[in-house]
């Protein structure tokens, strides 16, 4: 049985393909910014303009449950990170997004929340 930390990665891994796949290019994982830590962070050039994606990564084991809360305080926390982040690495824009990512021994099921970054 995966440990929580190789659970953990095995999310962020899924969240960071799934975030490719959209066009976004890998940066780095578990990015300690004011605030926190972005578990993954993705970069792209859109229009002349660089821009950040930060996921929040929730990994569950089994089943993805219906509704997977996250609570006004980690979005409040996201928010913070994500503006610090833009004026630091001095980018157009930045987007957030929340991805709950459910892991079996059989199959892998996400879901992606936009959250509003400010």
């Amino acid at each position: 049985m995966a440990t929580n930390q190789q659970t953990g990665q095995a999310g962020e891994l899924i969240a960071l393909k799934l975030a490719q796949r959209l066009g976004w290019q890998a940066w780095r994982t578990n990015v300690p910014i004011a605030g926190g830590e972005a578990d993954v962070v993705c970069l792209r050039t859109r229009a002349g303009k660089r821009e950040a994606l930060l996921l929040e990564v929730k990994t569950r084991r089994g089943e993805l449950p219906e509704s997977e809360r996250v609570s006004p305080t980690q979005l409040a926390r996201l928010r913070k990170m994500a503006k610090h982040f833009a004026e630091q690495e001095e980018l157009d824009g930045i987007e957030m997004a929340v991805v709950l990512v459910a892991v079996d021994g059989r199959s892998q099921t996400t879901r992606w929340l936009d959250v509003p970054a400010y």
